[in-house]
């Protein structure tokens, strides 16, 4: 019998996934949470043989996460789920210690064979994610063509990954909140993205959160 953790917002589908498993006869849902904390709280309290752990779009906070219960609990084996269909998003889950990406809207069948075949020891990538080898090196990521955005413009998509405010980047970069709203808006001209929820994904696309990270 394998032992499951759920974390995900999402009740409907934290109640749905949960009565799929339970159904199974090898498979059993240990504890249920909706937030980063009640990962780690139901992750030590249990040591489930997988974690179900949601990614949202701008999901860092959930990958650090992840990355902090692979090198805290290295046998707890890491499911990420998510809504959308993105290849670079499944690198990143990959990269920060998740053996398996199941997109939502998966049939039951398919969410319980994902999870029995990263519970064994596999590892599991949705097959509405094409070209994607789950066993290449996750480690690489695409870096920001040095041609197209300057080092203090990667500086400022960077911190709009991790989700910081135009004051408190202002701050930390010791510049006024009109000169980042000014780079910033260069940055949307060049890569043509509209969208804050856009400019973390590129950050995240191209490891800039990550590496800010690793380099603190």
């Amino acid at each position: 019998m394998y032992s499951v953790v759920i974390v995900d917002r999402q009740k409907l589908f934290s109640d749905g996934l949960t009565s799929i498993l339970n159904s199974q006869s090898d498979l059993k849902v240990a504890g249920r949470g909706a937030g980063i904390d009640d990962a780690l709280r139901l992750v030590r309290e249990h040591r489930p043989d997988v974690l179900v752990l949601e990614v949202p779009e701008t999901g860092h906070e959930c990958l650090r996460t992840a990355r902090q219960i692979s090198k805290e609990m290295p046998d707890v084996r890491i499911m990420a789920v998510s809504p959308y269909s993105d290849p670079w998003q499944a690198q990143q889950a990959f990269r920060s210690g998740a053996r398996g990406f199941l997109i939502k809207g998966s049939s039951g069948e398919q969410a319980a064979n994902a999870v029995r075949q990263v519970a064994v020891g596999g590892r599991y990538i949705d097959k509405s994610i094409n070209n994607f080898d789950v066993h290449q090196d996750t480690r690489k990521t695409d870096r920001p063509p040095a041609n197209v955005l300057t080092k203090r413009e990667i500086q400022i998509v960077t911190l709009i990954g991790e989700c910081f405010k135009t004051s408190e980047i202002a701050e930390k970069l010791g510049i006024s909140g009109k000169t980042v709203d000014s780079h910033r808006k260069n940055i949307i001209d060049k890569l043509d993205i509209h969208t804050m929820a856009g400019l973390t994904r590129y950050a995240i696309r191209h490891g800039l959160v990550e590496l800010s990270h690793e380099e603190r």
